[in-house]
């Protein structure tokens, strides 16, 4: 996997890894709120150049609770082709649980493992 361009926000990483843009989320104090929603949407539009993309988001190991407006946000991205979710507890397995409720534009598919999710992204659109 060849990462191109890696773009950091307040809560997250953003990088281009050759079908899709990898959101690898890091422990922050910092609010994930609908300002952090705008600047993970500015970031991946630059790293595709505004052409549609797969994402994988990778909430393993840290505790990001995005608000509901970012979420809401987020959720109807239309550039987006398809997102899948890595997680490993039940807290981030909820969370995203509830993201997916809210998506209205692209699927959306929840992972414990992270060759299960690309393979899965792949074969989206």
């Amino acid at each position: 996997m060849v990462i191109h361009h890696t773009i950091t926000t307040n809560v997250a990483e953003l990088s281009w890894q050759d079908d899709f843009i990898l959101i690898k989320f890091i422990q922050s104090d910092a609010a994930f709120d609908l300002e952090e929603a705008k600047r993970q949407y500015e970031a991946a539009k630059s790293l595709v150049n505004g052409e549609k993309y797969r994402v994988l988001i990778d909430v393993r190991d840290v505790s990001v609770s995005p608000e509901k407006e970012a979420q809401e946000f987020l959720s109807k991205v239309e550039e987006k082709i398809a997102e899948a979710i890595l997680v490993n507890n039940l807290a981030t397995r909820i969370i995203s649980q509830y993201y997916i409720t809210k998506n209205e534009r692209s699927p959306v598919k929840i992972f414990t493992k992270k060759h299960k999710a690309i393979k899965w992204l792949k074969a989206q659109g």
